[in-house]
């Protein structure tokens, strides 16, 4: 893809019966990843992803911040105090 700098992806994460594939993506200093990221939103198996919003947040801030590395870089507290949010007991 042309609009692409570089990509990397090797994450799957199970979702009930779904997979999801996590790829993070450095786009062209020229490229608009607001208008590719709508783009993408209209196909449908992307649009119709069951994740939500706070849901979708939590486990991107959750690989980003390498609470999935071995050994994690990040606790669930971690992640909880990120979120303003108490750990689930």
């Amino acid at each position: 893809m042309e609009l692409v700098e570089w990509g990397y992806g090797d994450t799957y994460f199970f979702l009930g019966s779904d997979v999801m594939k996590l790829v993070e993506i450095k786009f062209k200093e020229e490229v608009n990843p607001e208008e590719i990221t709508k783009r993408l939103l209209e196909i449908p198996h992307v649009k119709d992803a069951k994740l939500i919003g706070k849901q979708l947040e939590t486990l991107l801030l959750a690989y980003k911040s390498g609470y999935f590395d071995s050994p994690g870089r990040v606790t669930l507290r971690d992640l909880a105090e990120m979120l303003n949010s108490a750990p689930q007991r």
